[in-house]
């Protein structure tokens, strides 16, 4: 029953044409929803136009309450983003994060970090060859770097590294490393060929995971085939990173997989298992696509 002020005051038959009027207009979205399934959503449509009817004054102003609450709501959530803007671009620029200095470019990075390390650290490092002392470094003096130096939160130094095209933490910090392990064993930093590989790298990635994606259901071998599990590995004999996707169809009980390399392949139930639980797809993967 929908309720209004002034139906209190209305006389006896007019209240019966109300109830009647309303009854009708219930019982017409009531038929309309039992094709629809939205029996809920159009009985509140019933009830607003009947207020709206009667009572046009009453949903004005709860029209205008909304509004103002949504204006509300938006201007909080805008201010908030500018707010964070702001805390983020004024850290972007300070030289000291929580008592820490943050280098303003590669050349103090190297410094700082030649001020830190101790005389036998540099020796244990020398005593490394470069990629040695990247991967060791990475989830030790890299993780400090990346966290101490606001490589995730804006600082200076990672606005220095994005001007250059560099984007993601993790390369900014391998430069560092891959920079002072040069600096220190006297040979040249070579950033700019350090930028272009990484930079390389990423083009790669991104064209490899295009390639890599499942064709649409139109170009699969077999209709209605469902989606099983998928896995990267490495194949050797073409020396490419790739992804697998194994797709299986309940009613046939047939198993495919397909690998952008090689196209769809047909496989058994058992190299199924076999591909699921390897630790090293590759030679499996070789064998499956026997045209290898």
């Amino acid at each position: 029953m929908v309720y209004c002020e002034f139906s209190k005051h209305i006389d006896i038959d007019f209240q019966k044409q109300f109830e009647q009027f309303q009854q009708n207009v219930n019982a017409r979205f009531r038929r309309m929803d039992k094709k629809l399934g939205t029996i809920d959503k159009r009985m509140g449509q019933a009830e607003t136009s009947i207020v709206k009817f009667f009572s046009p004054g009453i949903v004005k102003k709860k029209q205008l309450n909304r509004e103002v609450n949504k204006t509300k709501y938006l201007t909080s959530i805008l201010l908030l983003i500018v707010l964070s803007g702001c805390s983020l671009s004024l850290r972007s620029f300070k030289s000291e994060i929580d008592g820490v200095y943050i280098p303003k470019n590669l050349t103090e990075a190297i410094e700082e970090l030649n001020k830190k390390l101790s005389d036998s650290v540099k020796l244990e490092i020398s005593s490394l060859t470069e990629n040695e002392f990247q991967a060791n470094a990475h989830f030790g003096i890299g993780l400090w770097i990346r966290n101490s130096w606001n490589l995730w939160a804006s600082s200076r130094l990672y606005r220095y590294f994005r001007r250059k095209g560099i984007k993601h933490p993790d390369d900014m910090s391998g430069i560092i490393l891959t920079s002072y392990y040069r600096k220190l064993t006297g040979k040249d930093v070579e950033l700019d060929e350090q930028i272009r590989k990484y930079k390389a790298y990423w083009r790669e990635e991104k064209e490899k995971n295009r390639l890599v994606k499942l064709p649409r259901s139109s170009k699969h071998p077999e209709p209605k085939l469902q989606f099983d599990y998928t896995m990267w590995y490495d194949n050797e004999k073409v020396e490419k990173r790739s992804m697998i996707y194994v797709q299986t169809n309940s009613k046939t009980d047939s198993v495919w997989v397909y690998d952008y390399l090689f196209g769809w392949e047909k496989m058994s139930k058992i190299k199924r298992i076999e591909l699921k639980s390897t630790d090293n797809p590759d030679s499996l993967i070789n064998v499956i696509f026997s045209r290898l």
